[in-house]
């Protein structure tokens, strides 16, 4: 499935790559609101949860779509979209969670967006040989996929 990310201003100005906000571990304990039955203690599905509250917790994740459209949203201000090679995230050691697959549906913030995060266990930036094309949409008139 082909993955898409809106970069911001400091990944852009990187080089086009992408860049967590954290490089704290990608676990966390849980919070309110919950939904029962839930699991104790620090866990990965609570990182799931937590980076996808619109950047209130920032994770070592990387926060991407499976849709076009969605990418187009979110690169409103910088105009910039990457795709990104799932076979060159697993040659890294790139992990991803499907947020739909770990956050119960009425604790996803954004149901639409089709969010896929991806995780890497090394610091700083994530290999630049997982983006596979970079989309300046600045003169893009329609929301057609590339």
């Amino acid at each position: 499935m082909p993955l898409y990310r809106a970069l911001r201003d400091a990944e852009i100005d990187a080089g086009n790559i992408l860049i967590p906000k954290s490089q704290a571990p990608f676990r966390a304990y849980p919070k309110l609101p919950l939904v029962l039955p839930f699991p104790l203690g620090e866990r990965e599905e609570h990182a799931v949860r937590d980076h996808q509250w619109d950047g209130q917790f920032p994770t070592r994740g990387a926060s991407c779509t499976t849709e076009w459209n969605v990418a187009l949203r979110y690169a409103a201000t910088t105009k910039v979209i990457v795709s990104l090679d799932e076979a060159e995230c697993n040659r890294f050691g790139i992990r991803r969670f499907r947020v739909r697959d770990h956050v119960p549906l009425e604790l996803i913030v954004h149901p639409e967006d089709e969010e896929v995060i991806l995780v890497s266990e090394r610091d700083g930036a994530f290999p630049k040989e997982i983006v596979t094309a970079v989309f300046d949409i600045s003169s893009q008139k329609s929301s057609g996929c590339p």
